[in-house]
């Protein structure tokens, strides 16, 4: 076998680990919206094509604000899911939060996934992010409490969802920014399928 240069490591190409696991995963995840429940389980059954996925969505309380703007999408992720392990048996617990960071002038949105399994393993990741057009960055107020500023980034969402959505019904602030070219459910589909990539790759075990 080769010998390993300084700062170079051996690891073992990705595998699901199919047959080492149950035919059947249980999954609990902190949202009871439908949209969320769905994309969640679109990335189970990309990974684990050979399971049933059994999927359950419950209220949680987040501790953060409905939009939280920066950290928040974390701890808000984070909090789901650990909530749900306390009081469900399951194999994996998922905890979503959609949010924005603020970087330079602008503001970032994404959505943020944190997924922990039975065995305590865990990991957080985002989905696909995009910079917030003018017409809602402009009226975000940049001062203020947390639980303020959410509110302010809400309203310029659904502000600007009145002036240049084709449908102002629809909430899926990624759609309307691109046309519905991406959608807010693949975004939670992406960010969901990374943090079980890093759940099951070696490297995040040193």
């Amino acid at each position: 076998m080769r010998k390993l240069k300084k700062n170079e490591y051996n690891v073992p190409k990705f595998s699901p680990k199919l047959k080492e696991m149950q035919s059947t995963l249980k999954i609990v995840t902190g949202t009871t919206s439908q949209l969320k429940i769905n994309a969640i389980l679109q990335a189970f059954q990309t990974l684990y094509p050979n399971h049933t996925i059994n999927i359950s969505g419950f209220e949680v309380d987040a501790g953060v604000p409905s939009a939280p703007i920066g950290d928040g999408i974390f701890t808000g992720a984070k909090q789901r899911a650990l909530a749900l392990k306390t009081s469900h048996d399951a194999d994996f617990y998922v905890g979503i939060e959609s949010g924005a960071f603020e970087i330079g002038e602008n503001y970032l949105e994404t959505t943020g996934a944190f997924v922990l399994d039975k065995s305590g393993n865990s990991a957080f990741t985002t989905g696909p992010g995009l910079f917030v057009p003018k017409i809602v960055s402009e009226s975000i107020e940049r001062k203020g409490s947390d639980e303020f500023r959410s509110k302010s980034y809400e309203s310029a969402i659904k502000s600007a969802r009145e002036k240049i959505a084709s449908d102002p019904q629809n909430r899926d602030s990624v759609g309307m920014y691109t046309a519905m070219a991406l959608t807010r459910d693949s975004v939670i589909t992406s960010a969901v399928q990374t943090a079980l990539m890093c759940i099951r790759s070696p490297v995040y075990k040193f």
